[in-house]
C-alpha cells in the first residue's frame, strides 16, 4: 500500500457523523409528519418542501442543494433507483419545462 491510499482517519468520523445527522432528520420528518416515511419519501420532501431543505442543509452544514442530495444518496443510494423518485424527477423537470416556456 502505497502513501497516497491511505485514507485520513477523519474521513471516518465525518462519514458515521454525517450518517446520524441523516438518520436523525429522517426520525424528524417521521414525527413532523405523523407518519411513518422511507428514505424515498424523505428525499421525495427534500426535492419538494424548501423549508425542510433548508433545515437539512445546516444540519449538514452545506450551502447547495446538489451538495444535499449528493449527502443523502451517499448515505442511502437504494433512493437513486427507486421508481417513486423517478417519477418524481420527471413530474419536476416537466414543471420546470413549463416554467421557463412562461417565462419567455
Amino acid at each position: 500500500m502505497e502513501f497516497n491510499e491511505i485514507k485520513p482517519p477523519y474521513d471516518d468520523l465525518i462519514y458515521e457523523e454525517t450518517k446520524s445527522i441523516v438518520y436523525n432528520f429522517c426520525t424528524l420528518c417521521s414525527l413532523l409528519k405523523n407518519k411513518k416515511l422511507n428514505f424515498q419519501h424523505i428525499f421525495a420532501i427534500l426535492l419538494t418542501e424548501e423549508n425542510y431543505r433548508e433545515l437539512f442543509k445546516q444540519l449538514i452544514n452545506e450551502e447547495s442543494d446538489l451538495e444535499a442530495y449528493r449527502t443523502i444518496l451517499t448515505i442511502e443510494p437504494s433512493i437513486a433507483s427507486s421508481k417513486y423518485i423517478s417519477k418524481l424527477g420527471r413530474m419536476t423537470r416537466k414543471d420546470d419545462d413549463r416554467d421557463t416556456e412562461e417565462d419567455l
